[in-house]
């Protein structure tokens, strides 16, 4: 089993790296641009973001001119913005996690220094790298946040998680201690709920065109076509007040069947 992973990670790396000289995209750019200046750090990008929640924290006490002020103070909020750039990049392009890599990512989660906002973030970096490529030390990271107590910070890991769990399955069930997670992560209540209700949501997405084909194709020219005095939704009396018989109309020309599905 161990050789068999070894080559399905070997293929994934030798795959990527075949396309990094001459595919176009983004994703391959920025792969380019690391080549030749890797990005910096977890650590140097952690303390740069718990600096911007000081820095924000002490500009009004520094700097008592209004003007003075507003500058400086943009000039942190673009810092923090080249930052948060610099770690979505970063976490995005990444191949494979190291041990120290994966830990140092986790520290900026568990920092009380960083925003919600930005944590969020690196979990969303840590998706779209999970559906470039394999790499098991950010599925742990996902599973290990599903149960984080910042709850933008968790709901984020479980859309992640599910859209990961959706593409690797096949690969997943090769890796033990994946697969004992994902079983205690079952065993929590809030999130099989949160699980529930993701799964949902992404099932009436894969609905909304068919909704939208049958509102434009059926269910509006209905609405139009049986107007001029035939749909009795506005009082003649009073434009502003709803006539009570609507309901009735609607039943009686089909389109409340309609709407109802």
């Amino acid at each position: 089993n161990d050789i068999l992973l070894a080559t399905y990670e070997l293929t994934d790396l030798a795959d990527i790296t075949l396309q990094i000289p001459h595919q176009g995209g983004i994703y391959f750019d920025l792969q380019r641009t690391f080549k030749q200046r890797p990005a910096v750090s977890y650590s140097n990008l952690l303390m740069r973001l718990e600096a911007f929640t000081e820095d924000i924290g002490t500009v009004s006490i520094l700097y008592t001119n209004p003007n003075q002020r507003k500058a400086e103070t943009e000039k942190i909020c673009q810092n923090r913005e080249n930052t948060l750039d610099e770690l979505f990049n970063k976490t995005w392009t990444s191949l494979r996690w190291s041990d120290a890599e994966a830990s140092e990512a986790q520290q900026i989660i568990d920092s009380l220094l960083v925003g919600s906002n930005d944590k969020a973030i690196l979990i969303s970096a840590v998706m779209l790298s999970l559906l470039q490529i394999f790499d098991k030390h950010k599925i742990h990271f996902l599973i290990h946040n599903c149960k984080n107590e910042d709850i933008q910070v968790n709901q984020r890991a479980i859309v992640g998680l599910v859209l990961v769990l959706e593409k690797h399955h096949s690969r997943i069930k090769n890796y033990a201690q994946i697969q004992s997670q994902l079983s205690l992560l079952t065993d929590d209540e809030a999130f099989c709920k949160s699980l529930h209700t993701i799964y949902m949501q992404i099932a009436m997405t894969k609905t909304t065109p068919q909704v939208s084909k049958k509102m434009n194709e059926d269910i509006i020219p209905g609405i139009i076509k049986m107007q001029g005095g035939k749909a009795p939704f506005i009082d003649k009396d009073d434009e502003t007040d709803i006539n009570p018989d609507w309901e009735k109309w609607m039943d009686n020309s089909g389109l409340g069947n309609k709407l109802r599905e």
